[in-house]
C-alpha cells in the first residue's frame, strides 16, 4: 500500500460513507452452480470491540458455504494506517440453512477505530434462472459492542442476488 492509496481510503472512510454503517455486498446477478462471497462491510467505527449478527438468506436458492475472518482498517491520520484481523469466534444456523448467526470479535486489541469487514460469507447457487435471494440482516439479532462492552448504534443494509440463465 502506498501513501496515495491511504488518501484514498482516508477520503472513502471519513468523507463518503455515513459512520456506524454495516452492509452486505454480493454480486447483482450469477449462473447457476457459482462459488461466491458475501463481504459484511463496516464503515467507519470507534472503539470497535466485537459484533454478533444474524444473516437471513433463501436456503432453495443459496447453499452456505462457510465464513472467514474480516479486518479492519484505523487510520491516524497523516500517521499511519493498521490493518487489525476481526475473528469470527463463533457461527451457527440457529433453527436449519437459511438463518446464519455470526460472533467476531477484534481479539487483543479491542477499542479499534476504523472501517473494513467484520467477515466474508461463503456461498454456492443452487437456484434456478430467474430466482433471486436477498442476503439480508434480522435486524432485532444485530449489534456492534465497543471496548467497554456498550451498544453502538448501527444502520444495517442488505443486498440481493439474482441467477442469471
Amino acid at each position: 500500500m502506498n501513501t496515495s492509496d491511504l488518501g484514498t481510503i482516508e477520503y472513502m472512510i471519513l468523507e463518503i460513507w455515513p459512520w456506524h454503517h454495516v452492509h452486505i455486498e454480493a454480486p447483482d446477478s450469477l449462473p447457476y452452480c457459482t462459488h461466491f462471497e458475501a463481504t459484511v462491510f463496516i464503515t467507519y467505527v470507534e472503539n470497535f470491540s466485537s459484533a454478533s449478527y444474524e444473516v437471513i438468506y433463501n436456503e432453495s436458492v443459496l447453499d452456505l458455504e462457510g465464513i472467514t475472518n474480516g479486518r479492519l482498517l484505523e487510520i491516524d491520520p497523516g500517521i499511519s494506517a493498521d490493518f487489525y484481523p476481526v475473528n469470527v469466534t463463533d457461527w451457527n444456523l440457529p433453527g436449519g440453512p437459511g438463518t446464519l448467526r455470526v460472533n467476531c470479535s477484534v481479539d487483543g486489541n479491542p477499542g479499534v477505530d476504523g472501517a473494513g469487514y467484520l467477515s466474508q460469507i461463503h456461498f454456492h447457487i443452487n437456484g434456478s434462472a430467474g430466482e433471486n435471494s436477498s442476503i439480508g440482516f434480522n435486524i432485532s439479532q444485530c449489534w456492534l459492542r465497543d471496548m467497554w462492552g456498550g451498544l453502538i448504534n448501527a444502520t444495517w443494509t442488505n443486498d440481493l442476488i439474482t441467477v442469471t440463465p
